[in-house]
């Protein structure tokens, strides 16, 4: 009997600490996640960036790419000054697919909120962005990103 108690506890300590680190990187990249959804609230190019790594890919809903975290930060304060002006990008659903201890690959469903179309009315937009997580020296970053738009 005591060697059952000792596997059972044994058991339970080995599947708590399990979900621990499961919880502990999924909170990880969400807050990764927060850290651009909030830099879009501020309309700030350079907070939107980020969690983005030096070396990083991004490409837009319109396949145009931009290499380099410092590329991404410029093109979205562009957007940011112009058409998408006072959008706020809302996150729908998060899916995280762990591919190692490294790498995680990201499905962020989103809505993007208070565009307007050119007859004046709201017409928000949804799409998906598709990241590559790396971690590296115990901190996630987005690699590389692929933006797609849901068709309207």
């Amino acid at each position: 009997m005591k060697i059952f108690k000792t596997i059972f506890i044994v058991t339970i300590l080995l599947i708590s600490n399990g979900i621990w680190a499961n919880n502990y990187y999924y909170s990880q990249i969400t807050n990764k996640i927060d850290l651009y959804v909030d830099g879009w609230a501020a309309q700030s190019g350079e907070d939107f960036a980020r969690p983005f790594s030096k070396n990083s890919v991004f490409i837009n809903i319109f396949a145009t790419r931009f290499d380099g975290k410092d590329a991404i930060a410029q093109r979205h304060q562009q957007i940011f000054d112009t058409f998408l002006k006072g959008t706020e990008i809302e996150v729908i659903r998060t899916d995280i697919k762990k591919i190692s201890k490294k790498v995680a690959i990201v499905y962020v469903d989103w809505t993007l909120n208070y565009l307007t179309c050119i007859e004046g009315r709201p017409c928000p937009r949804n799409g998906t962005f598709t990241h590559v997580f790396k971690k590296k020296h115990d901190k996630w970053r987005i690699v590389s990103t692929q933006n797609t738009h849901e068709n309207p």
